[in-house]
């Protein structure tokens, strides 16, 4: 038989490692083992006895900083994105606007294409 539990601090689990989720207490086989209750946690598949789940190499304050450190990416991350998202829509209005045009123009349609060919991108 299985049963399943969220945590609270009464039971002196600590949160995820990971995204900070409250953890998941389960019994099997006479075993308790904990998860993270978080489904979307790379670490909500791990079955990990009590003991293990509590130990931490790091402090709580270490831990936040990473997490810290790891949204800041994310948003660095999301704003090259918005950027690179702008230029490629920049060179398909080039590439539409000049596909017709004198010599000089149709070597920048060309590398215009070639850009976006090494990017993945078809137009």
């Amino acid at each position: 038989m299985i049963t399943k539990t969220v945590t609270d601090n009464k039971n002196a689990l600590k949160p995820c490692p990971i995204c900070g989720a409250g953890a998941l207490k389960w019994k099997k086989h006479g075993k308790t083992w904990v998860s993270c209750s978080a489904e979307v946690c790379p670490v909500s598949d791990w079955n990990m006895a009590v003991n293990p789940w509590n130990t931490r190499r790091t402090t709580d304050t270490q831990l936040a900083a990473l997490q810290g450190t790891i949204e800041s990416q994310k948003q660095t991350h999301d704003a090259l994105i918005k950027k690179l998202e702008l230029a490629v829509k920049a060179l398909r209005e080039i590439v539409s606007e000049h596909q017709n045009h004198a010599p000089a123009e149709r070597k920048m349609h060309q590398l215009a294409q070639q850009t976006l060919t090494q990017l993945g991108i078809t137009l």
